[in-house]
């Protein structure tokens, strides 16, 4: 007698989206439940975003856990671009949509977001009712304006116990009240997940360079490094390690001390001096306080960073 595994195999060598809607009509006439497998195999086989937003709704409606589908999902998502970004702007405040499609769609969403900030207005208050920490990570990198943040978070029925509505605080306000950033940093290293520790560090160290808070200048240099041991730094620059950059040069009494420091850094963490070439050349002097390492611009910008993205392999040695 025909099962679920036999029901699943005929769906994928269905021809065509009729015969798979077919096959799964005479499997609930045999009694038979379809599952996140027999959805998954019916998503595939969707030929518009319609369609497959139909059969989501059909699993919510059925209280199948949908996290299986959601690569299946998104590839449909990405094909059918167009229509994906017409129901995200146009479906009512209180549709499934939201609570099944959309929430699946946002957690790793890769399509270009058309007026991005406005379709954040018209969701604010769902956003904040779901409390789903994904997707609100994601609004806060993808969409979420800077004078949002906050609102946002403060929504949330649980945010006091959740290390990334202080970290998403402290971030917020760091340029304004740094005292108060990190109090709120230091709550949400008693919250955050050791795998997420690096998140919050990132924050603290941000204050600390956006600020010039000298007196902390060993501690962030050392948090960079705690950092950058548990990232995956070969061949790239992450965040940390432009943070630890400046810091690096700023600290430094010439330019001598600081390229003897930033050769350790390279040959610690392997990172790419190509990537740290251009960030000497010109990202360190726009997206970070200058004022303080002015001096060495000429220097670092117009001989250390090209010999970096130059002479791969070879340590720069500075002009004596």
């Amino acid at each position: 007698k025909p099962n679920e595994v036999t029901y699943n195999s005929l769906l994928t060598k269905a021809p065509n989206w009729n015969d798979a809607l077919n096959i799964i009509q005479t499997m609930k006439r045999e009694g038979l439940k379809p599952n996140e497998v027999t959805y998954n195999s019916l998503l595939t086989k969707a030929p518009n975003w319609n369609d497959a937003l139909n059969i989501i709704q059909t699993i919510d409606e059925s209280h199948i856990n949908n996290r299986y589908l959601r690569s299946t999902f998104l590839k449909i998502a990405q094909t059918h671009q167009e229509e994906t970004l017409a129901s995200l702007n146009s479906a009512p405040k209180d549709a499934l949509f939201f609570n099944s499609a959309l929430r699946m769609i946002m957690r790793e969403f890769h399509l270009p977001l058309v007026g991005g900030q406005t379709f954040y207005h018209k969701y604010f208050d769902q956003i904040s009712r779901l409390e789903d920490w994904s997707l609100i990570q994601f609004i806060d990198t993808k969409l979420c304006p800077e004078e949002w943040k906050l609102r946002l978070v403060e929504f949330l029925p649980s945010k006091e116990s959740n290390w990334w509505y202080h970290k998403i605080k402290a971030d917020a306000l760091l340029n304004s009240d740094h005292e108060q950033s990190f109090s709120l940093l230091k709550r949400a290293y008693q919250l955050v997940p050791d795998d997420y520790k690096v998140q919050v560090h990132a924050i603290w160290i941000k204050t600390v360079v956006l600020n010039d808070l000298e007196n902390e200048f060993q501690t962030a240099i050392e948090k960079c490094n705690l950092c950058l041991k548990n990232q995956n730094t070969k061949g790239n620059f992450p965040y940390v390690g432009k943070l630890l950059v400046w810091l690096l040069l700023r600290n430094s009494t010439n330019v001598e001390a600081f390229t003897e420091s930033l050769n350790r850094i390279i040959a610690t963490y392997q990172i790419s001096r190509r990537l740290i070439g251009k960030f000497l050349s010109k990202e360190l002097w726009t997206d970070f306080p200058e004022r303080q390492i002015e001096k060495y611009r000429t220097d670092v910008a117009n001989d250390l960073a090209p010999n970096l993205m130059e002479k791969k392999g070879k340590k720069f040695k500075p002009k004596t």
